[in-house]
């Protein structure tokens, strides 16, 4: 018997250890100019703009990537998936910050995504165009005080371009400048693709009684799965804050409870099209108020919703 408990209690610890060194050779990497992901011309394990690596993003499994004031454009897919991606615009003023996915058939595997706008009047954009962004993990997007309210903060996902997320995805912007003009917004068109597993949560609010605005737009062939709830949420009273959700063509549909905003704000469907149904799981019928964002306190599909356009 204490055999069996040793030979047990061995295997245990032998797992704890592989478990705890499985990421014993991963790096951090800085931007260091703009580039392709697998050149190491791109980056650098010292600091932003520092001296180049002598390795690329994903040769080790469970690298940590921070991309800052840089375009950088993933050609191939890494060997090992990235421990975490983290994009802020905190580094090289006067130059945006991009990670660009244009190649068919490759793939950029993350356990977790986060995007932070860091008070730069720069833009920070995330464009899939062809390939897959996988987040294996949470997606984060955060737009906090900033004194550069007109650069945009954009997901944008387009031509084969997907996007999967196996958690949950969140659009957080908190602003505190009198301008609701900048690109705040997650755009899916042409065959673009955005899956989550999770839950699709988006907040609008502001500090000081100014505006913030944020643009859900999806045209074409477009397509949004969320597999388990989705939130629209603004998180005050000022009427400047806006949500404007802007569905042209494709399908978003949720699995789960689909709910709009706590408080009287406007809801912008442009294009609506007149006296279409939307048709839902078991052909339940969702009538087009429900969908017609205009001046609604609530809205609430049943759960297992889908609305086509």
């Amino acid at each position: 018997m204490n055999q069996i408990h040793l030979k047990t209690s061995i295997k245990i610890v032998l797992a704890l250890i592989f478990s705890s060194t499985s990421f014993v050779n991963a790096a951090i990497y800085y931007s260091r100019a703009s580039g392709n992901w697998n050149s190491t011309a791109t980056w650098s394990t010292t600091a932003y703009g520092g001296a180049a690596a002598a390795t690329t993003p994903g040769t080790g499994a469970g690298d940590v990537v921070l991309i800052s004031g840089y375009t950088i454009t993933v050609t191939a897919s890494p060997v090992n998936a990235i421990g975490s991606i983290v994009v802020t615009q905190s580094n090289n003023t006067g130059n945006d910050t991009k990670l660009l996915l244009n190649t068919s058939g490759i793939t950029l595997r993350c356990n977790t995504f986060t995007v932070n706008d860091n008070n730069l009047g720069d833009d920070i954009d995330i464009e899939v165009a062809q390939g897959t962004l996988q987040v294996n993990g949470n997606a984060v997007f955060v737009r906090t005080t900033s004194n550069n309210q007109n650069e945009n903060l954009r997901l944008y996902i387009r031509n084969t371009g997907r996007m999967n997320v196996t958690g949950n995805l969140s659009y957080s912007l908190n602003r505190a400048q009198n301008n609701q003009s900048a690109g705040n917004e997650i755009q899916i068109e042409d065959a673009g693709r955005l899956d989550v597993t999770g839950n699709f949560t988006v907040t609008v609010g502001n500090t000081n009684g100014n505006s913030s605005r944020f643009d859900l737009v999806m045209n074409n062939s477009a397509i949004l799965n969320v597999g388990g709830n989705a939130s629209f949420t603004v998180s005050n009273s000022d009427d400047g804050d806006d949500l404007h959700i802007d569905i042209n063509g494709g399908a978003f549909s949720v699995t789960g409870t689909l709910t709009g905003p706590n408080t009287h704000r406007r809801w912008l469907s442009q294009n609506f099209p007149p006296g279409k149904k939307k048709k839902g799981v078991g052909k339940k019928k969702i009538s087009p108020p429900l969908f017609f964002f205009s001046y609604l306190s609530r809205f609430s599909p049943p759960p297992g919703s889908c609305i086509f356009f």
